[in-house]
């Protein structure tokens, strides 16, 4: 029923895994397969060089799970770009089996998700002089009109398994001030109270995108 509702053909593509994360058929023995991973940590959107095939690219479009099954399915849709057979492809992983798309010899699908801690974005209202707001990259800073230096060095979208008196999304900034000296603060989301910093930082949300591993297996013989 997954199979029909997604488009997928199980009957060509099914197989699950062994212990070591390689492709075994139904009776448990192995397929004639090398494992290989494509690409790890990509986000929605970004294209990847096929492994085998040249001026082939690949795209994760989405990445969706749903719920209503008696296990999550796992749904990933692909754009196959270049090639002789371009187009878009939809793979899935279900109750231990994976369906993955498939191009040329080589079979591939999402095979780990999960939020790329180093990727967030803060939206927050500085109190240097005149409020402002501003969006900063983890990892980046911004100049502040009095010639002061704000950093987020790290965040969370929820502080509570790290301070259990907090919860929700905080930001780890480093403030330089124009004279160059440094001092570390916190700014939570949900708790615009407690301010520990030496300027007013509002943190008004924190986002942080998914990123994505993509599995691939490729026929030996090839």
């Amino acid at each position: 029923m997954l199979c029909k509702k997604y488009g997928i053909s199980p009957e060509q593509y099914a197989f699950s895994h062994d212990d070591s994360g390689k492709p075994i058929d139904g009776k448990g023995r192995p397929k004639k397969f090398k494992l290989s991973k494509l690409k790890e940590h990509i986000h929605i959107g970004e294209a990847v060089q096929h492994p085998h095939e040249q001026g082939v690219e690949i795209r994760l479009d989405e990445f969706t799970v749903d719920f209503n099954n008696p296990s999550p399915a796992f749904v990933a849709d692909f754009s196959v770009i270049g090639g002789v057979a371009p187009g878009r492809q939809t793979a899935m992983t279900y109750n231990g089996q994976a369906f993955p798309a498939r191009v040329g010899n080589c079979y591939f699908y999402v095979s780990t998700y999960g939020p790329d801690t180093l990727a967030g974005t803060a939206t927050i209202i500085i109190y240097d002089g005149t409020p402002a707001e501003y969006s900063v990259n983890i990892g980046k800073t911004v100049t502040l009109p009095s010639g002061a230096r704000l950093t987020a060095m790290e965040a969370t979208l929820d502080a509570k398994p790290f301070m259990a008196a907090y919860s929700g999304p905080a930001v780890h900034f480093e403030y330089s001030s124009p004279e160059g000296k440094a001092e570390d603060f916190l700014v939570f989301q949900e708790h615009q109270q407690i301010q520990q910093g030496p300027i007013e930082v509002v943190l008004k949300k924190y986002e942080q995108p998914f990123e994505y591993s993509i599995q691939t297996f490729c026929k030996e013989n090839r």
